[in-house]
């Protein structure tokens, strides 16, 4: 378990500008809790951040993980943000068994921010058995409408009920 991490958005990859607890994941991540994450990023375009990882190349690979607190914030016009991570580049790969909770998205464009992915290039990533208490498990998808593949996942939030709300029926 990873607790109590800043990052600023300094971090720059081959790939552009990408944090996360790992930048660009290439790889297998497996049993990774990250908990109370403040990322801050700038207004570099197209930055990729993710509570896991900021990008995905081919083949990564994230299993049993998860992230409690999460709070992400950028000015960029098209930041991309997730829970688990921000965006892929690679054209395969997979997360599962993870979850995010009380994660906080605070972004010039809030498409392209989700749950479990922020933004999805190809449609060779999948998500399995994983959930989110935000609103949607991935964001954007990119011009080529290359959703991720979803199984068994589910978002968990807590309705709201304003305080004037009357019972159907009264």
């Amino acid at each position: 378990i990873i607790k109590n991490v800043s990052i600023p958005s300094s971090a720059v990859s081959d790939y552009g500008p990408t944090v996360g607890i790992i930048g660009v994941l290439g790889g297998t991540v497996k049993n990774l809790g990250v908990e109370n994450i403040t990322i801050t990023g700038g207004a570099v375009d197209r930055l990729c951040m993710g509570g896991i990882a900021g990008s995905l190349m081919e083949d990564a690979q994230i299993t049993d993980c998860y992230v409690k607190g999460m709070n992400v914030t950028s000015t960029a016009s098209t930041p991309y943000a997730g829970g688990i991570a921000g965006r892929t580049i690679g054209s395969v790969g997979t997360m599962e068994n993870c979850y995010t909770k009380n994660i906080n998205f605070s972004l010039a464009n809030q498409n392209v921010s989700a749950g479990i992915l922020g933004s999805c290039g190809n449609t060779g990533y999948s998500a399995v058995n994983c959930y989110t208490t935000h609103s949607k498990i991935q964001g954007y998808a990119s011009a080529t409408n290359s959703n991720m593949g979803v199984t068994n996942c589910y978002v968990n939030v807590t309705p709201e009920i304003h305080p004037e709300a009357t019972m159907l029926g009264e």
